[in-house]
Parts: C-alpha cells; sequence; structure tokens
C-alpha cells in the first residue's frame, strides 16, 4: 500500500535551500585574501622624507612660511593648470 501526503510540500521547499547552501559554503583554504599596491603607491614609498626634510618642512609650518601671499598664490595657480589640462 502506497500513502501520500496531502498538500505539504515542504521538502520541494527546503531541498533547494540545503543545495544552495551546500555551493556558497567555502572553506577557509580556498578563500584567500589579495592586496594591490599601484605604481604611484610604490613611488611615493620610494622617496620617502629624511629627518632632515621632515625637520625643516615642521620649520616652515612653525614659522608660518606656508601661509605667505606668495606660497598660497603659486599653489593657487598651480591648481589652476591641473583643471585646465
Amino acid at each position: 500500500m502506497n500513502i501520500k501526503a496531502i498538500g505539504n510540500n515542504l521538502n520541494n521547499f527546503y531541498d533547494p535551500v540545503k543545495k544552495l547552501g551546500k555551493t556558497q559554503n567555502h572553506s577557509a583554504e580556498n578563500v584567500k585574501d589579495k592586496i594591490q599596491i599601484s605604481n604611484e603607491a610604490k613611488k611615493l614609498q620610494a622617496n620617502k622624507l629624511n629627518s632632515e626634510q621632515f625637520a625643516k618642512i615642521k620649520e616652515r609650518i612653525d614659522s608660518k612660511f606656508y601661509d605667505s601671499s606668495h606660497v598660497l598664490n603659486k599653489v593657487a595657480d598651480t591648481i589652476i593648470k591641473e583643471i585646465i589640462k
């Protein structure tokens, strides 16, 4: 004798969910992080400031050298030239 359930299709709902979960599981061995460093970042790293250069810049900041109208105008001109390019 064969008995069939009436209106209970829960197995049809759960099976695809179980299958989906199995395909999305990744073991720690398969997942690896990756880092990429741009060429520009590599160049900046190569051009590190030495302690003398850093001290000179700090001294200029403390003496408000960079706040002078001459320096501010030069920076503004450089920005404008970059925008116009």
